[in-house]
């Protein structure tokens, strides 16, 4: 199924005069790119391509673990303050 889907987005992209090589494509390159970064994706989740090297990622806080409850609303109201925090 995914080799047809992206055979004919292919196709579909180049009759459009999409660009496959730019990040700026039109419509059927941009679902081609997506759908091309879900198949990595699924494919380092099951173990079909390898993971990338932990150490080559950006650093981030709390070496890679989920961030608390806390430390998450700490970024909402970070990210947007005049929102009021009581509201669900």
């Amino acid at each position: 199924m995914y080799p047809r889907i992206m055979k004919e987005l292919k196709e579909r992209a180049k009759e459009n005069g999409e660009s496959l090589s730019s990040s700026n494509g039109g419509f059927f390159a941009n679902a081609l790119r997506k759908i091309e970064e879900y198949k990595q994706g699924m494919g380092m989740e099951f173990g079909y391509f390898p993971r990338p090297n932990q150490s080559s990622l950006p650093a981030g806080g709390n070496s890679g673990e989920m961030p608390t409850l806390e430390q998450m609303e700490a970024m909402l109201k970070a990210s947007n303050p005049t929102q009021d925090s009581t509201l669900p």
